[in-house]
């Protein structure tokens, strides 16, 4: 695993001061064709899905806020985040308008997310970058005087020891889940919820499986069974765990609470 704290960013759209954005993904804005007319050419590169699946259960659970100091508590996101070579600080610049143009779903821009993100796929290293919001672009040196920046990083890094903290919680739970005892409970829970199948609600997908590897049959116990089998045995699909299951889970069920969980 591989979380990347570069510490602050600018604030393009939907943050303020001081929050924190999880990649999605990373544009790499600066490669363009200039010719008869202009022609973007983004280098874009996902973020690792488990990370990004692990950077939303702690958004969603909040608990990484108590790490902060202080009564302000700042918002978490995981949206896209916009990287190029150059300094952005004025809305009125060029580089601004050509940012909120081409890469719209953006919400902060930074300097080295891009060439971070590809250095890693090599490896085959899970990669997501973490920044807080130091400025909003204008009034840049105003809001660095202010202390932006140190606010900034500590809130970026509260949040990424958040991510290790839960980190740590589903490496634990991916051992658990070779226990018999624990597959049993899964699937009774599993039927509670979604007592039609895998494909319910698109649970499986949305998870990260392919639902192409489930089986049909008229007991719904034998088809979440076999789904979890496979799961537990490296299969389900090239991105799901059984993290990713249960976030997905919370994500409908937020306020479930059971000793499984």
């Amino acid at each position: 695993m591989c979380l990347r704290v570069h510490g602050i960013a600018g604030g393009i759209k939907d943050v303020v001061l001081g929050d924190v954005v999880a990649s999605s993904k990373v544009i790499g804005f600066e490669i363009i064709k200039d010719d008869e007319e202009f022609k973007p050419r983004f280098d874009i590169v996902p973020s690792s899905y488990i990370l990004e699946q692990l950077a939303k259960h702690v958004k969603r659970e909040g608990k990484w806020i108590e790490k902060l100091k202080g009564n302000k508590k700042p918002n978490a996101f995981v949206l896209p985040i916009a990287a190029g070579e150059k300094v952005v600080s004025s809305t009125r610049a060029t580089t601004f308008n050509y940012i909120k143009r081409y890469c719209s779903d953006a919400a902060v821009v930074d300097m080295e997310g891009n060439g971070y993100l590809i250095a890693a796929r090599p490896y085959h290293a899970h990669g997501i970058e973490v920044r807080g919001i130091s400025d909003l672009i204008e009034n840049k040196e105003e809001s660095d005087a202010g202390g932006s920046q140190p606010i900034a990083a500590a809130n970026a890094t509260a949040f990424t020891f958040g991510m290790i903290d839960a980190l740590k919680m589903y490496n634990k739970l991916e051992k658990d889940t070779n226990s018999e005892d624990f597959k049993k409970k899964f699937v009774d829970e599993l039927i509670k919820l979604y007592p039609q199948e895998p494909e319910q609600d698109d649970i499986w997908k949305r998870a990260g499986g392919d639902v192409s590897i489930l089986i049909n049959t008229a007991n719904r116990r034998s088809q979440w069974y076999s789904a979890l089998e496979k799961l537990f045995l490296g299969g389900g699909g090239k991105n799901i765990t059984s993290a990713s299951l249960i976030n997905e889970i919370k994500n409908d069920y937020p306020q479930l609470i059971t000793d499984l969980f």
